[in-house]
């Protein structure tokens, strides 16, 4: 009987901890939301720039009338962009904890990966 309950207490101990894990490990800041909606638009760009250059054999510039709509997050943030025949490079400014301290990120036709640059 004493080594059930042993096994019993061990079992609730560790259910336990694993919701106290999963209550704090599960939180997303708005700060990590942001920054995820942000990569998930510079990943969004990379996309439409590889088919654009597939169609066309060009890259477009982001401030494109054409894209616009499909790109309206840029609008949020300072940005600067390159676009060249042979590629092109999106870096996007933002301060996305308010703290003062902007961090950057950026993609270029390389890879869909974005980098940070700077940390907000």
């Amino acid at each position: 009987m004493r080594h059930t309950i042993t096994w019993v207490e061990i079992a609730l101990l560790v259910f336990i901890l694993l919701a106290i894990g999963i209550l704090h490990f599960s939180r997303v800041t708005p700060a990590d939301k942001a920054e995820i909606q942000l990569e998930a638009g510079l990943e969004q760009l990379y996309y439409l720039q590889a088919t654009h250059f597939r169609r066309h054999g060009t890259y477009f510039h982001p401030d494109d009338d054409a894209y616009r709509d499909y790109l309206p997050w840029v609008e949020l943030y300072r940005w600067e962009a390159r676009v060249e025949a042979e590629g092109f490079r999106v870096v996007v400014h933002a301060d996305l904890d308010d703290d003062g301290a902007s961090g950057s990120w950026g993609i270029d036709s390389a890879a869909p990966i974005v980098r940070r640059i700077i940390a907000d």
